[in-house]
């Protein structure tokens, strides 16, 4: 039986995944010095720009922006950004929707938890 997920749900997952590995006071630190720590390779601040971006925290909502930010901390390893890439993948949101990079994303997030 195939499972139908919404892009609400989906949604809920990538904010409850992005607060528990960047934090709930995402409004608190200045976007200037995230972007300072993200592009210093800071997987936390890249998380936690990709959740400013996905809600419009601070900024414009802007998936794409977001999926960046979030690829971008996938991509150094964080297994949070890992689960969130696939889901990404698996809505087509920011990103084109790809059932195989999905599987892709979700399989290096679970081997590394």
């Amino acid at each position: 039986m195939r499972m139908k997920t919404s892009f609400c749900e989906i949604s809920v997952a990538i904010v409850l995944i992005s607060i528990a590995y960047g934090g709930a006071a995402i409004q608190q630190e200045r976007m200037e010095a995230l972007l300072e720590r993200a592009n210093h390779g800071d997987q936390i601040a890249r998380i936690k720009l990709g959740l400013r971006h996905w809600l419009g925290i601070g900024t414009h909502l802007n998936s794409h922006e977001a999926a960046r930010w979030y690829l971008s901390a996938a991509e150094d390893g964080h297994s949070g950004a890992q689960t969130i890439a696939g889901l990404l993948y698996t809505l087509g949101q920011g990103v084109e929707r790809s059932q195989a990079q999905a599987v892709v994303w979700l399989n290096r997030a679970s081997a590394g938890m």
